[in-house]
C-alpha cells in the first residue's frame, strides 16, 4: 500500500534539511496508529498552500504523547476556572472597616453563576482573602459566566507544583551563635504536600511540633505527607535533632496539604489552603510552590497580598525555571517575600527564576537564601539532601519566625523589610538577586526599615524629550537612638539621573522620615531596551555610620505592545507586515511584548478553533489592545465526504492528522498548527471561527483520515480572499480521485471570493 500524503504538509519542502527533519518528526508523532504515516513531497503550482514559506512558525503542544492544537479542545470540553466576584473579601472589608459578611453575598452570586451556566459545577468557594469560586464548566459556557452580574473576571485554574526537591549533597546552614530566639510560640503554616509529623526531627508524633492543619487533596483532617517535599521544607524551618539544626525549632507548624503525592496541584486548592491558614491565625506562611504563569494580579497573588496586609509574613519560592522573566505565581505577588536560591559560595543557582514580573515590571526575587545541597528531614525517617528554591524559601521563613518572636509588635511588612534591607549585596542584576543574600549576622541587629523594599518605575513610553517620575521611600527607625542616613544612586546609563530628596535624612528614635526618589530620563540619550528583561537597573544606597542598605530600582524604556485576552490563548503571532514575526504561547491572559516602533498585525488563536485578527496596529511607545475570543463570529465549515458523496463518518479506530495555517500573503509569515489522533466525533465536519480577516491573509486546511489499513482520505482546502462572513466548503463525490492501487482519495480546494476550484492530485 502506498503511503497517503497530507496535502498541507508540502510547505516543508522549502525548509532547511534540519527543519524538514524536525517537521517530519513532529508529524509522525501526530499519527496515533502505525498504519498512518505521513511523508513530505513536492506538489504542483496549482496547490495554494505551496505559498507558505520557510518563515512559517510551527506550533504545537504535547498531550498524552501526541501533538494537539487549538481544535483539540471542543466547546463541550470541561475546564477548570476561578471566578472573581465583585464583592470584597473578608480581609478587604476589615481593612475598609466594613462589617458586612461577604459569604451571604457570595452565595447569591454563586447562584447567579450557576443559573447562567447550567453545566457548571462549583468545586470551592472563597471569601477570606479572595472573593470568588472555583468552577468546572463546559468551555461553551465560559462567556455566560464572564458576563454574569457580579463577576469581575475569570482565570484558568492553572496547575501548581512544588518548586524543587532534587537530591543533592550535604549543606546545613545554622542559626548564628549570637541569636537566642528560636521562633518560640510563632505559628508557621506550610502550604505544601503535607508533613510527616512522626519524624524524629519534628517531634515524633502528631501535635508535638506539627500542631494542626488540613488535607485539601483527600479532604480530611490528616495532612500526612505522601511525597516528601513538605516534610523536607518543615525540617528546614523547625526541625531539631542530632542531625538537623533549623532556623526556628521553637515554632509551631501547621500543615496544609494542597499538592498530591507527585507534588502537583491546582491554584484553587492552594487558594483553599491559604484561606484556611489565614483563618487559623498563622504568623508566617511558607509556599514552596508555584505556577508557570507569573501574574501579580491573578487570584493567588491577590490572596497573598491580602494575607500580608492582614499581618502574615508570606514567604514564596521564586521558582526553578532559571530564565529571565520566569517568576511564577504567587512569587510574583507584590507583597510576598520572594526567595531565590544561592549555593554555599553565594553564587546564584542556575535554576533560580529571575524577574522582572509581568504587567508591573516588578523586581523579584526580593532576596536570596541557600537552596543548593540542603540537608533536612526525609519522609518516613532519616535525612536527605535536596536542591531548589523550595529549600531557600523555608530558610527565609525560619528567620521570619525568629524575627516575629524577637519583635512581636512588628508588622509583616516590617519583617519583610528587615530581611531584605539587611541582605548582603552579591553584585548581580537586581532581577537575579533582588537585594542580595540573607545576612544572618546583620538580620537580628537590624533596626532601620525601608519600604518599599524595591522600586519599579515601570515603563518609559514617553515621546517627550524627558521622562520624569517619582516614588517615595519610607525610612522607619526602630532603635532608641536617632539615626542619620545619606542616600545616593549611581546612574545605570548616560541620560538617566536618580536623585533623592533629601539626600541626607535624620530619623528620630522610634520615628520615621520620607525620602522622595526622582527618576529623570533624557530619551534622546537613552537607547530603547530590546527585551523586557534588559531594562535599566540599579541600586539606591542608604548609608549611616554603622549600617548600609540597598534598595534596588528598575525601569523599562521602549515600545510595548500590551495584549489583554478574554482567556488564555493557545497561540499568538505578532508580525510587522514586512517579514519580522514573534510567536508566543502565553501562560496567562496577559502578554507584554517589547518590539520596535512599527505597524503590527496580531493573530490570536484561542482554544475551540477561534481565530481573532487585529490588523494595522500602529505602535508608538505603548499600545494596549483587548482581544476577546467572542469576536470570532464567522463560522467556517469544511465538510469532507466519502466516495458516495455522504459526509465522511467515522468508525471505531479511525485516526486522523491535520495541518492548518494562516499566512500573510505578501510576506509568507505563517502561523501553523498540527494535530492528530483517534477521532471521537461521529463525522469529519470541521468547524472554525474567525473574526473579520482581510484579503491580505489566506487560511489553509489539510486533513488525512485513516480507516485502519483499508483506505485513507486526504482533503485540502484554502480561503485566499479574506473572511468577512460565514463560509461553507462542501466536497462531493465527483471531486474525489479514486486510485484502486492504494484506495486513497485526494482532493485540493482553492476558494476565491466567489467560487471554489478543486484540483485532483495525480
Amino acid at each position: 500500500m502506498k503511503t497517503p500524503a497530507l496535502c498541507g504538509i508540502r510547505i516543508y519542502a522549502q525548509m532547511t534539511t534540519t527543519g524538514l527533519a524536525a517537521a517530519v518528526a513532529l508529524l509522525l508523532l501526530a499519527a496515533s496508529a502505525p498504519a498512518q504515516q505521513l511523508v513530505v513531497k513536492q506538489f504542483g503550482a496549482k496547490d495554494s498552500l505551496v505559498s507558505y514559506s520557510s518563515k512559517s512558525i510551527v506550533a504545537g503542544s504535547f498531550s498524552a504523547n501526541r501533538l494537539v492544537s487549538s481544535s483539540s479542545a471542543d466547546l463541550s470540553e470541561r475546564i477548570k476556572i476561578i471566578v472573581k466576584f465583585s464583592t470584597p473579601s473578608r480581609l478587604e472589608r476589615r481593612k475598609q472597616l466594613t462589617l458586612t459578611e461577604p459569604s451571604l453575598q457570595n452565595q447569591s452570586l454563586l447562584r447567579t453563576v450557576t443559573a447562567a451556566a447550567p453545566g457548571a459545577v462549583v468545586t470551592r468557594s472563597f471569601s477570606e482573602s479572595f472573593s470568588g469560586i472555583a468552577v468546572e464548566v463546559p468551555r461553551e459556557e465560559l462567556e455566560s459566566i464572564r458576563s454574569a452580574p457580579g463577576v469581575l473576571s475569570i482565570a484558568l485554574d492553572v496547575p501548581v507544583k512544588a518548586s524543587g526537591g532534587a537530591p543533592s549533597d550535604i549543606f546545613t546552614p545554622a542559626l548564628p551563635d549570637n541569636v537566642s530566639v528560636t521562633g518560640r510560640g510563632v505559628r508557621v503554616g506550610i502550604i505544601d504536600t503535607g508533613i510527616d509529623y512522626n519524624h524524629e526531627a519534628l517531634g515524633g508524633g502528631k501535635g508535638v511540633v506539627v500542631s494542626g492543619g488540613y488535607d485539601f487533596v483527600n479532604n480530611d483532617a490528616d495532612p500526612m505527607d505522601d511525597n516528601g517535599h513538605g516534610t523536607h521544607v518543615a525540617g528546614i524551618i523547625a526541625g531539631n535533632s542530632s542531625m538537623l539544626h533549623s532556623r526556628a525549632p521553637g515554632a509551631k507548624l501547621y500543615a496544609y496539604k494542597v499538592l498530591d503525592n507527585a507534588g502537583n496541584g491546582l491554584m484553587s486548592t492552594v487558594l483553599a489552603g491559604l484561606e484556611q491558614a489565614i483563618k487559623d491565625s498563622m504568623n508566617v506562611i511558607n509556599m514552596s510552590l508555584g505556577s508557570s504563569a507569573g501574574d501579580p494580579f491573578d487570584p493567588l497573588s491577590e490572596a497573598v497580598n491580602r494575607a500580608v496586609e492582614s499581618g502574615i509574613v508570606v514567604v514564596v519560592a521564586a521558582g526553578n525555571s532559571g530564565e529571565n522573566g520566569s517568576i511564577g505565581s504567587p512569587a510574583a505577588a507584590e507583597l510576598a517575600l520572594t526567595i531565590g536560591a544561592v549555593d554555599a559560595g553565594n553564587a546564584i543557582a542556575s535554576f533560580s527564576s529571575k524577574g522582572p514580573t509581568n504587567r508591573i515590571y516588578g523586581i523579584k526575587p526580593d532576596v536570596m537564601a541557600p537552596g543548593v545541597a540542603i540537608l533536612s528531614a526525609k519522609m518516613g525517617g532519616g535525612y536527605v539532601q535536596m536542591t531548589g528554591t523550595s529549600m531557600a524559601a523555608p530558610y527565609a521563613a525560619g528567620y521570619a519566625a525568629a524575627l516575629r518572636e524577637l519583635h512581636p509588635d512588628w508588622s509583616a511588612g516590617d519583617i519583610r523589610s528587615a530581611i531584605v534591607g539587611s541582605a548582603q549585596d552579591l553584585g548581580q542584576s537586581v532581577f537575579s538577586q533582588g537585594s542580595g543574600r540573607i545576612d544572618t549576622a546583620r538580620l537580628f541587629l537590624h533596626t532601620t526599615l525601608i519600604s518599599p523594599v524595591s522600586i519599579s518605575f515601570g515603563f518609559d513610553i514617553s515621546r517627550e524629550q524627558t521622562w520624569k517620575t517619582l516614588d517615595t521611600l519610607h525610612l522607619v527607625n526602630r532603635a532608641a537612638q536617632s539615626r542619620i542616613y545619606s542616600l545616593h544612586a549611581v546612574s545605570p546609563a548616560p541620560g538617566v539621573a536618580i536623585s533623592c530628596r533629601p539626600s541626607s535624612v535624620s530619623i528620630p528614635a522610634l520615628g520615621s522620615a520620607p525620602v522622595i526618589v526622582e527618576l529623570s530620563v533624557d530619551n534622546a540619550l537613552t537607547p530603547n531596551n530590546s527585551t523586557l528583561s534588559g531594562g535599566y537597573r540599579g541600586t539606591i544606597i542608604a548609608r549611616s555610620e554603622s549600617d548600609t542598605m540597598n534598595i534596588p530600582f528598575a525601569f523599562f524604556k521602549g515600545n510595548l505592545l500590551q495584549l489583554n485576552f478574554s482567556e488564555t490563548p493557545f497561540q499568538v503571532l505578532i508580525h510587522n507586515q514586512k517579514g519580522k514575526s514573534y510567536s508566543y504561547s502565553p501562560q496567562s491572559p496577559f502578554l507584554t511584548v517589547a518590539v520596535p516602533e512599527d505597524t503590527y498585525d496580531v493573530i490570536t488563536t484561542f482554544y475551540g478553533s477561534r481565530f481573532v485578527f487585529r490588523e494595522n496596529i500602529a505602535l508608538r511607545g505603548a499600545t494596549s489592545v483587548s482581544i476577546d475570543n467572542e469576536e470570532a463570529v464567522n463560522n467556517v465549515t469544511i465538510e469532507p465526504c466519502d466516495e458516495s458523496g455522504k459526509l465522511l463518518a467515522t468508525a471505531t479506530g479511525t485516526t486522523h492528522s491535520f495541518l492548518e495555517a494562516i499566512t500573510h500573503k505578501s510576506t509568507g509569515v505563517s502561523q501553523l498548527v498540527m494535530g492528530g489522533g483517534t477521532i471521537a466525533r461521529a463525522n469529519l465536519k470541521q468547524e472554525r471561527f474567525f473574526s473579520p480577516m482581510s484579503n491580505h491573509y489566506a487560511y489553509g486546511f489539510g486533513i488525512n483520515v485513516q480507516y485502519g489499513n483499508s483506505k485513507s482520505y486526504t482533503f485540502d482546502a484554502a480561503i485566499d480572499s479574506g473572511i468577512s462572513t460565514a463560509r461553507r466548503i462542501q466536497f462531493i463525490a465527483a471531486d474525489l480521485k479514486h486510485s484502486l492501487s492504494d484506495l486513497s482519495y485526494d482532493l485540493v480546494g482553492v476558494c476565491g471570493r466567489n467560487k471554489c476550484d478543486w484540483y485532483c492530485l495525480l
